[in-house]
């Protein structure tokens, strides 16, 4: 399986070579990371742009220059993509767009706008892997191939603003790294929500009134895992307002779509974090769902915060929220 970016775009450019401009923009950006690289036949080694604040001493990070056969756990052969990146110091791990986020600290569709700013590409027909990617080795059934693809172009669509996103509490560093927008012909906010670095589906939220527009999706995947899945505490909220209002707090956090189900939860478990704090609504649900969460996570440090009844973590001024999280 090639390097493919926004669903249909076949990089051609040698992996080596987007290594040097990313580099080269690193540098003009003023931005302290990648500073060693050692180039060998079939990956490079070069510093982690994750831990150390990407200032590690001895580079342990690869980045595959080539497409890498290796075997599943069902036995099966796989191809890992040339520009995947992985950590043997810290396990982070990532898609050639996501290294590209994270070294120059943009968003997603940032990254891919980027590389295709810089690299040759070749088109295919449209095609859609995000489901096989996932599911193949567990034969998990999913419906993620036969949503509508959603490419840059098409995200391009909610590049508005409105004030509703500061009546939620959201600020301008938190838009612009996770791409809210707006779409005037819907009167929505928009909320792209990724998978292995590929905008899956949007999510939609009405601001005149309470509605959130979600397409039938199974399973149901965690909004902002991507972001977090290195780091050593995250906060788990149902929604994804929720979640952004404690990112806007400087917190890391992911969305259930809900109170969580038994793949979400299976997810939860074979990621690096090491600590979760549950955060759901102060509802029955919330309740029962922190509980199912509770009794799922399985060699995981898991604490809750007692969210007040029929409310949700927006609903909470950031000193009523800070002022609970001390009683954990």
């Amino acid at each position: 399986m090639p390097c493919v970016i926004d669903y249909n775009k076949v990089i051609v450019t040698p992996i080596h070579r987007i290594i040097d401009m990313l580099q080269q923009q690193l540098y003009v950006s003023h931005i302290n990371k990648l500073s060693h690289v050692q180039y060998k036949s079939m990956n490079a080694r070069i510093t982690c742009p994750i831990h150390k604040g990407g200032l590690e001493n001895t580079p342990s990070c690869d980045i595959l220059l080539q497409d890498r056969e290796s075997v599943g756990s069902n036995g099966e052969k796989i191809v890992i993509p040339a520009g995947t990146v992985h950590c043997f110091s810290c396990g982070y791990n990532a898609s050639l767009v996501r290294f590209i986020s994270d070294c120059l600290n943009i968003s997603y569709r940032k990254s891919v706008d980027w590389l295709l700013g810089f690299v040759d590409y070749e088109i295919l027909e449209e095609q859609r892997d995000i489901g096989d990617n996932i599911f193949k080795e567990k034969h998990i059934y999913n419906n993620y191939n036969d949503l509508p693809i959603i490419t840059n172009d098409v995200l391009k669509e909610f590049d508005y603003f409105h004030p509703y996103m500061y009546q939620r509490k959201l600020t301008d560093d938190i838009i612009e790294k996770f791409e809210v927008g707006y779409y005037p012909k819907e009167e929505v906010l928009t909320f792209p929500v990724y998978v292995n670095g590929q905008c899956l589906f949007v999510a939609k939220r009405k601001v005149k009134y309470k509605k959130f527009i979600m397409p039938k999706v199974e399973p149901k995947p965690i909004y902002g895992l991507d972001y977090v899945e290195n780091e050593k505490e995250v906060y788990i909220t149902e929604s994804i307002i929720n979640a952004l209002t404690l990112w806007s707090y400087g917190l890391k956090a992911i969305a259930l779509f809900g109170t969580g189900s038994k793949y979400q939860i299976d997810m939860l478990n074979n990621v690096n974090i090491r600590k979760y704090i549950l955060c759901l609504d102060g509802d029955e649900a919330g309740i029962n769902g922190r509980n199912r969460l509770i009794r799922g996570l399985k060699d995981k440090i898991v604490t809750y915060i007692e969210v007040p009844k029929d409310k949700d973590i927006n609903d909470l001024t950031k000193e009523e929220f800070f002022s609970l999280e001390e009683k954990i």
